[in-house]
């Protein structure tokens, strides 16, 4: 896995949030990888729910980046996003496996 260079990326985030939306396509080649990795290891490898966790994830991420305060915990931040996400989709698709693992 590549490293993320947080200050570049940082720097991108804020320029998004002031409309620059030419840098959301160098948000989505940094963060892809790391978030597909969380996405595919909550999903126990699910290819196909990862990819569409990953599809709601980032247009999340077009509409809520205006809240991020802090442009230096996005990848905190959109970390959580991922991991809920994928979640969400255990819980829709398999209830039973959700509910078992949270006893």
């Amino acid at each position: 896995m590549t490293e993320i260079d947080y200050n570049k990326l940082s720097e991108l985030v804020v320029k998004y949030q002031k409309g620059d939306a030419s840098t959301f396509e160098q948000i989505y080649n940094m963060t892809y990888r790391t978030a597909k990795f969380t996405a595919l290891k909550i999903l126990n490898n699910n290819e196909s729910d990862a990819d569409d966790v990953m599809q709601d994830c980032y247009i999340k991420v077009m509409d809520k980046i205006g809240t991020l305060k802090d442009p230096t915990t996005f990848m905190s931040w959109f970390n959580m996003i991922v991991a809920n996400q994928a979640k969400s989709v255990i819980r829709k698709n398999y209830p039973r496996f959700y509910e078992k693992t949270q006893e």
